[in-house]
């Protein structure tokens, strides 16, 4: 019996210590990302980077997640409109779902 007890208490040591290098590894990530959206100009590669910031919180806080999704959507709205069409999509699903535009020729 205190044999299992041993080796659960094994295996929940290292669960927590991977739990922990993910963590750190996901910060780096999050803060590389916030970093090159501080500098980014406000084209396709800040939405990019600011829907890849957001896919990094999707789990752990979604909230701040869709705050990243929004910001994106907002910047293409105005790049589409800058060029005379219109962002479709009115939310960001993931990276599989793309976004749907309109050209000032109303082509999708």
């Amino acid at each position: 019996m205190k044999q299992r007890l041993h080796i659960c208490q094994i295996i929940i040591s290292v669960l927590l210590l991977f739990k922990g290098e993910v963590f750190a590894q996901n910060q780096k990530q999050i803060d590389s990302l916030k970093q090159i959206i501080t500098l980014a100009k406000q084209d396709t590669n800040k939405v990019i980077t600011l829907l890849e910031l957001g896919d990094q919180y999707e789990h752990n806080k979604p909230n701040s997640a869709l705050v990243y999704y929004h910001r994106a959507l907002d910047i293409y709205n105005k790049i589409a409109a800058d060029g005379g069409g219109k962002c479709l999509s009115k939310e960001y699903v993931n990276t599989q779902n793309k976004l749907k535009f309109e050209c000032e020729k109303e082509h999708q």
